[in-house]
């Protein structure tokens, strides 16, 4: 079976695949590993960037995206049974810290807490592709995101105020 390293990982996000283990997001190792609950164990562990920051499931769980901080990259994989396979790789503005994934699956933004930018992405799943449709400067580092159930309204934090942005999809 499958051994992990010994080294420091430190979790930062968590995700259901569709084969229905927990991925987890370990943002000083760059790497994703697999975690069957029902067994308490890991079962597989895969290096997909540098300094992970955040992790999302796509609906159904076939696909997950990484936002990589060091290597400003928003990540596309897809688990392939005990391995995640990096599908897609696309440049965000430095210093990515969340993403999330809009209602239906079609967009995903992400919040660049440094750049002071929040990107929107358009995803085809069926082409496996990710494209950039704008990015968006705001007048606060931005973390946390909220998307209206309708997939028309994102909201975003400042990451140290009490201030919000509110933008149209």
């Amino acid at each position: 079976g499958y051994e992990p390293e010994k080294h420091f990982r430190r979790p930062v996000a968590l995700a259901w695949t569709g084969d229905g283990l927990l991925a987890v997001a370990n943002r000083d190792a760059g790497s994703v590993s697999l975690i069957d609950v029902a067994k308490r164990k890991v079962v597989g562990e895969t290096v997909v960037g540098k300094k992970l920051t955040d992790l999302v499931a796509l609906p159904r769980g076939r696909f997950l995206l990484v936002t990589d901080e060091e290597k400003s990259e928003l990540v596309l994989l897809e688990p392939k049974g005990l391995d995640m396979q990096v599908r897609v790789r696309v440049a965000v503005p430095h210093s990515p810290v969340k993403v999330k994934v809009a209602p239906g699956g079609a967009f995903v933004t992400v919040t660049s807490l440094w750049a002071r930018r929040v990107s929107l992405f358009r995803l085809d799943v069926a082409k496996v592709t990710l494209r950039r449709e704008r990015v968006t400067d705001l007048p606060f580092p931005p973390h946390r995101q909220w998307i209206d159930p309708a997939g028309e309204k994102l909201v975003v934090t400042d990451a140290f105020a009490d201030q919000v942005a509110v933008l149209s999809l």
